[in-house]
């Protein structure tokens, strides 16, 4: 238990003695903004090449006229009020012509936060170029990189700084309550970009219980708490989990806390397998010093309490996924911003025993940690580059089908690219619409092919349209159909599933009959370079006879059939010459 009477440690231990040490400390102070600078410069850099990803189209989608905002209504699971507001004003800025406003505040939020982590270091007594050289490890944390390059992410980093923020308003050991209700709507705003908030929120009850007393602690959470399970009670009430949690999972929690909270030590500082034992020899130490916790030191305490409490959270709608799914950078982020206080006080301490041996062991360390940090967002940026061109090209080329009035084989509530959930065709044509699509970017045969892929391509119960000229196989597949009479054929399956590549020199269909029920693969070409072909494309087949349609004139078909799927109708085995793609 702690213990009431114990004297604080000062909040600031006092710079060495002599001119030339003080006015090296005197330093710490502009190079933490010139760090921050620099770190703008980086950030920037790195993510030039991005475009949007994923989630982003979601909200994109949900902002469109005729479909309902749903301000309130949580998206995966997540209170989501602030980044689909802050999503809203930057379309209405400049649409998706440029990527690089949504950048800036992602990366103005990134700063923000190792700014706050800056100052409470300095606020709970960590020497000032310790605190300096961590806050500018924390600008490229590579164990939070996801954070840095992903603009969906900044609602797990805004809650992170409002967290921060609202934390310096309780840190006092006065009375009064104003500044506790000053926290109120800070905390509701963190509440509302993500759960991220709920623990920010106990991280500030904790640092209010440790300074002034549970009724202190009480009166913080309080409001916000009431809030948020308001929330929960009248609009989230219901929503299904991705991944819903069984009784058998819940001995796996304390493994999820501990897998996260190592690994995110392991990618800030590039040792591998050293994380467990920091983080043990950090929560040890605090518990020697456990009678500096009720003084200006409080909020670390309470970060590395909060830290377990945050995983055990998260595992409750994740563990069901495995507990490896802890060592996301996106849980790490919000991990070491929590650890980072207690860390830059223990780093402290080490200085004030050896100050040049220690300083000198903090900037090597932080050195090396910097670099493993740009070299983990530049590995994550590698990763998504692929993912994230690939919704850009399918996207692109799908806006120029649209405009084009290209016929399509699927209907407005269709996805249009991989990597962009919610972005259906509706939505795409209301975006174009409203000219906040880029029309500047250049878009190749490839991205229209991979587009047709996706909006080209479908297989219904029904034939959607006359077919002109009929499909005709290719005739490197000839030798493995034979005609069965009445305009059908069989396929050889020679012990795997059949396999056959048609031409549709026109929008057209072809009948598959299928024994049993399965699934198909459909790959597209231009005729033209036949060798060049989509990613595979699933589509469902149903027992008995359905229809492929592929409105996307001048291309091949490289058509996977389930085995019992032996049967095509409505082709030819006469070839037809295409002279030349669209």
């Amino acid at each position: 238990m702690l213990a009431n009477t114990a004297e604080p440690a000062p909040a600031n231990p006092p710079p060495p003695s002599g001119g030339m040490a003080a006015r090296l400390t005197a330093l710490s102070g502009p190079a933490h903004y010139l760090s921050l600078a620099v770190g703008l410069a980086v950030l920037l850099y790195l993510d030039r090449h991005t475009w949007f990803f994923n989630d982003e189209f979601a909200f994109f989608a949900r902002i469109q006229p005729g479909q309902s905002l749903g301000l309130l209504v949580p998206y995966q699971e997540q209170w989501s009020t602030l980044p689909l507001l802050i999503t809203l004003g930057l379309y209405r800025l400049v649409g998706l012509h440029s990527v690089l406003p949504y950048t800036l505040w992602m990366v103005g939020v990134q700063l923000g936060v190792a700014h706050l982590l800056w100052r409470w270091m300095r606020r709970v007594g960590a020497d000032p170029w310790v605190a300096t050289a961590l806050a500018a490890v924390f600008l490229v944390v590579g164990g939070g990189v996801e954070d840095l390059s992903i603009w969906a992410e900044v609602s797990f980093a805004m809650p992170v700084a409002l967290g921060l923020l609202g934390a310096l308003l309780v840190d006092h050991d006065g009375g009064g309550a104003g500044r506790d209700i000053a926290f109120w709507p800070i905390a509701v705003a963190g509440l509302m970009c993500s759960d991220i908030g709920v623990f920010m929120v106990v991280l500030v009850g904790l640092v209010a219980l440790l300074r002034r007393g549970p009724r202190a602690g009480l009166r913080v959470v309080s409001v916000p708490a009431l809030v948020f399970l308001v929330w929960l009670a009248l609009i989230a009430h219901g929503v299904a989990s991705s991944t819903p949690i069984a009784a058998s999972d819940l001995p796996l929690l304390p493994q999820y806390a501990w897998v996260g909270i190592s690994s995110a030590i392991d990618n800030t500082t590039g040792w591998t397998g050293a994380g467990g034992a920091l983080a043990l020899a950090l929560a040890g130490w605090l518990f020697l010093l456990r009678r500096e916790a009720r003084g200006p030191q409080a909020l670390a305490f309470a970060g590395v309490m909060t830290a377990p409490i945050f995983f055990v959270g998260a595992g409750v709608a994740r563990v069901a996924a495995g507990t490896s799914q802890a060592s996301s950078t996106r849980y790490g982020y919000v991990c070491i911003a929590l650890l980072l206080p207690a860390a830059a006080l223990a780093l402290s301490r080490i200085c004030q025993r050896a100050p040049v041996a220690g300083r000198a062991l903090v900037a090597g360390a932080s050195a090396i940690w910097v670099v493993n940090g740009v070299a983990s967002l530049v590995g994550v940026l590698q990763f998504l580059s692929p993912l994230s061109g690939a919704a850009q090209s399918t996207t692109l080329g799908a806006a120029r089908l649209l405009a084009e009035s290209a016929p399509l084989a699927v209907g407005n509530g269709a996805s249009v690219a991989p990597w962009a959930p919610g972005l259906t065709v509706s939505a795409l044509r209301s975006i174009i619409q409203a000219g906040a699509w880029p029309t500047n970017l250049p878009v190749t045969d490839q991205d229209l092919l991979d587009a047709a892929a996706y909006l080209q391509v479908s297989v219904t119960p029904t034939p959607l349209t006359p077919s002109g000229t009929p499909p005709s196989v290719l005739p490197e597949f000839r030798p493995l159909v034979s005609s069965d009479g009445g305009g059908c054929l069989s396929l050889a399956s020679l012990g795997g599933q059949p396999e056959v590549g048609l031409s549709f020199a026109s929008s057209g269909w072809v009948e598959i009959v299928a024994a049993q029920s399965g699934e198909a693969s459909v790959q597209l070409a231009w005729a033209t370079a036949p060798g060049a072909l989509t990613a595979a494309q699933p589509e469902a087949l149903p027992a008995g006879s359905s229809y492929l349609n592929v409105t996307a004139a001048g291309t091949i078909a490289m058509l996977t059939l389930p085995t019992g799927s032996e049967r095509l109708c409505g082709v030819s085995m006469t070839g037809t010459t295409i002279s030349s793609a669209p």
